[in-house]
């Protein structure tokens, strides 16, 4: 075990994936990071259902945003366990001005029912569940005559179940909260089987209709990776219109998380014994360089994610985002996987405790385990011209010069969306370089054309173009024909005529001038 990761551990509440169903315990709602963005969706749910009778919400995001785990946070503020239920109010820190207590954390009561996403059908394993949780965990001693019956595993005999719950639910002044898990796998299985969503159609109508009659107080929460449609993408634009208007009876609510609570996120998951100092005035520079003012919080959290460097924990939010063929790959995967160049390997392999996990680490690592992906994605000519260059960059037999190609690559590619960009500031932080080192690698890459400087952006880029200096051609050729102006005017396409219009009018005359190109200096003389 290396010195570097006996001082570092990663947090175990971060190495496994949230489950709806799991037990919610304390140590889960102390490493809950209940973020804007997660406050945001609460708070829109909860408007939602004060002003509509909109009973229906999808969360749509990327993998590994913390989507399953706000909805256990969300089972905690409604939990029958005092302890937990304050544990998750104390955190939460909602009072009773806002329109989440007005909805949730009022006197009213909530039943739920948890169903994990998995391909197979729909009805037969929300079916089974409604049966189970009745009969383990029904909130009387007597089970109502009217839910005793076993529930069909058919579209009807889940929305005639679901309704005789909601009702003698409503009985009992309690709210039914019914979530899907991983919604996307009954999606994906509709789309293999082809068959259609008449299912999630039929429960969002009759949610909507329970509450508009004043029947009950019935809320769905489906939990998906991207939306309805996509699933359905090998079925042809009739279906996929179709299931987009399905979708349409749910208010889909976005799921992403920002750069600023990705750090947040990675703090928490990393164990960090202590706080460098210059680590910290390192986030510091970075945060003041991108935004070009201070802020110590920002930059106090990047500087506990030590240590993984400052820009690669920015990176980490727009690289999760991506869709690499099947291949997604959430912030924690990163974090907790063994895979080469990924962050637990560079901790088991590196015996420098000082070493910090750069951008040409990060660049690596996608390189060895999703470049085959990467390059059949929507970045995969940028990933290919990025990839040729740092090719390219090795031939200059000098280790800094290939780590800031990597660099500039990554920053190039994934940089823009958080609107950092590799400026010779924001290099300069990527490594331990003195200035002169730096300035005389970024001129040779200018030479060499791997890079070429954007004024109007202050930033380097990989130069995407032949290595002919169209500048120096142009010239030459300039050269070549400087008086042969007999012959350039001969090359050029003859030019149509001019009717004099208003002449012709007046007079019944039809003039026509002809135009012709002539030489400046023939001209004058």
């Amino acid at each position: 075990m290396t010195d570097l990761f006996s001082s570092i551990n990663i947090n175990s509440s971060f190495q496994r994936s949230a489950r709806i169903d799991n037990k919610i315990s304390k140590e889960f709602l102390d490493n809950f990071v209940f973020h804007d963005t997660s406050k945001k969706v609460l708070n829109q749910i909860s408007s939602s259902l004060l002003n509509s009778n909109q009973s229906g919400f999808t969360l749509t995001g990327p993998y590994g945003t913390g989507k399953s785990s706000l909805a256990l946070f969300l089972k905690a503020l409604i939990s029958k366990e005092t302890s937990i239920k304050k544990h998750a109010e104390k955190i939460a820190n909602l009072n009773n001005k806002h329109l989440f207590s007005k909805v949730f954390l009022n006197k009213k009561k909530w039943f739920t029912l948890n169903v994990i996403g998995s391909r197979a059908d729909a009805a037969e394993s929300i079916a089974e569940q409604i049966d189970e949780t009745i009969h383990h965990n029904w909130i009387s001693r007597g089970i109502p005559p009217s839910l005793k019956t076993k529930t069909k595993r058919t579209v009807a005999g889940v929305i005639k179940s679901l309704n005789n719950l909601i009702k003698e639910l409503n009985k009992k002044d309690h709210g039914l909260i019914l979530i899907v898990d991983e919604m996307g796998k009954f999606l994906d299985y509709s789309s293999g089987v082809g068959s259609d969503l008449n299912l999630f159609q039929e429960i969002a109508e009759n949610f909507s209709n329970a509450r508009l009659n004043k029947e009950g107080e019935p809320i769905f929460i489906g939990i998906l990776h991207q939306p309805f449609e996509e699933y359905a993408s090998n079925l042809g634009r009739s279906v996929q219109e179709d299931w987009q208007k399905i979708q349409g009876r749910f208010e889909d609510i976005p799921f992403s998380i920002n750069s600023e609570e990705t750090a947040h996120l990675i703090e928490k998951a990393i164990k960090q014994k202590k706080i460098n100092n210059d680590f910290n005035k390192l986030a510091n520079n970075i945060i003041k360089t991108i935004n070009g003012k201070v802020n110590k919080s920002y930059a106090n959290t990047l500087a506990k994610c030590n240590p993984i460097h400052p820009l690669v924990t920015l990176l980490l939010n727009p690289i999760s985002r991506q869709r690499f063929g099947q291949n997604e790959r959430s912030i924690f995967s990163f974090l907790n996987s063994g895979e080469p160049n990924g962050f637990l390997y560079f901790l088991q392999n590196q015996t420098n405790k000082n070493e910090i996990y750069t951008l040409d680490k990060l660049f690596d690592y996608l390189q060895v385990n999703l470049e085959p992906s990467i390059l059949v994605s929507n970045i995969g000519q940028a990933w290919s011209e990025a990839s040729v260059s740092i090719r390219r960059a090795e031939s200059l037999d000098d280790q800094d010069v290939i780590k800031i190609t990597k660099c500039i690559s990554l920053i190039d590619l994934f940089g823009k969306n958080i609107s950092l960009f590799p400026s010779k500031e924001i290099l300069l932080n990527c490594l331990e370089l003195s200035q002169n080192k730096l300035n005389k690698i970024l001129k040779d890459l200018e030479n060499k054309k791997i890079i070429v400087f954007r004024k109007f952006k202050n930033a380097y880029a990989l130069f995407s173009g032949s290595d002919i200096d169209l500048d120096e051609v142009t010239e030459l050729n300039k050269s070549k024909i400087k008086d042969d102006y007999d012959i350039i005017l001969s090359e050029l396409p003859q030019l149509q005529p001019i009717v004099a219009k208003k002449h012709f009018h007046r007079t019944g005359t039809q003039r026509i001038f002809q135009r012709f190109c002539l030489v400046l200096t023939n001209v004058k003389k």
